[in-house]
C-alpha cells in the first residue's frame, strides 16, 4: 500500500470522525448547544491540505543481504543392522554365562517366577476358603441363640 493512499485513507477517517463528534444527539434535536470542540475543524483541514511527508529513500545506502551458506558432510554412516550387532552384541561374560544356561547350569528365572506366582495363588485361594469358613460359622452361632 503506498503512503498517499494510507494518507488518504486516513485522512478520510478523520474527517469522518471529526464531523460524527460534532454534531452530538442533543444538538441534532435542537435542545441544547454543545461546548467548542477542542480542536478546531479548520486547523484539521489546513493540516490535511498539507502534502504528505516524504518518504525515506534509501537508493544511496547499500543494505546488507543476509548469506546462508551450508553445507553437508556425510561420513561413513552403518546400516541398521549394523548399529544393532554393535548394540546387542554379546562380550565374553555374557557369552559364557549363554553358554552356562543352555547346558542348564545356570538359574532358570522364568521356572521360578511361574513357581512363585503359582503359590501366591494357592495362598489366595487358601485364604478366601479360611475367611468362608469363618464366616459361615459366626452365621451358624448367631442362628443358635
Amino acid at each position: 500500500m503506498s503512503v498517499s493512499l494510507t494518507w488518504g485513507l486516513l485522512s478520510a477517517i478523520v474527517v469522518t470522525a471529526v464531523l460524527l463528534l460534532s454534531v452530538s444527539p442533543l444538538e441534532a434535536q435542537g435542545t441544547q448547544a454543545s461546548p467548542p470542540l477542542p480542536a478546531s475543524l479548520e486547523r484539521i483541514r489546513k493540516e490535511l491540505a498539507k502534502p504528505p511527508a516524504r518518504r525515506l529513500k534509501l537508493d544511496g545506502i547499500q543494505t546488507s543481504v543476509p548469506v546462508f551458506r551450508a553445507t553437508v558432510e556425510r561420513e561413513d554412516v552403518p546400516s541398521f543392522k549394523a548399529l544393532l550387532e554393535k548394540e546387542f552384541r554379546l562380550n565374553d561374560f555374557q557369552r559364557q554365562s549363554q553358554e552356562w544356561s543352555s547346558k542348564c547350569c545356570g538359574l532358570d528365572l522364568i521356572g521360578l517366577v511361574k513357581g512363585v506366582d503359582k503359590y501366591l495363588k494357592k495362598r489366595e485361594a487358601r485364604k478366601i476358603r479360611e475367611q468362608i469358613a469363618r464366616e459361615l460359622a459366626q452365621i451358624e452361632a448367631a442362628s443358635k441363640k
